[in-house]
């Protein structure tokens, strides 16, 4: 019963949480960056020492690079 509570509970947390909107090309260049959130010591995904970065930070560099933003 209690776990029938606590999964009704977040299901109602969920619908009734705004929806996620992206920002368009235009907003973001605009602003001049791009965030990204990445757990600081996952390696392969990401590092908090930079050496390597791991593949997440390195591909979000790589599309601000390309859209011509900071990350």
């Amino acid at each position: 019963m209690k776990c029938l509570v606590v999964a009704a509970s977040l299901l109602a947390a969920v619908s009734l949480a705004p929806p996620a909107e992206a920002r368009s090309l235009d907003i973001i260049r605009a602003q001049g960056a791009i965030g990204q959130c990445a757990h600081p010591n996952a390696l392969p995904f990401s590092s908090r020492r930079g050496d390597p970065p791991g593949f997440q930070i390195e591909l979000g560099e790589a599309i601000a690079k390309q859209i011509g933003v900071a990350l």
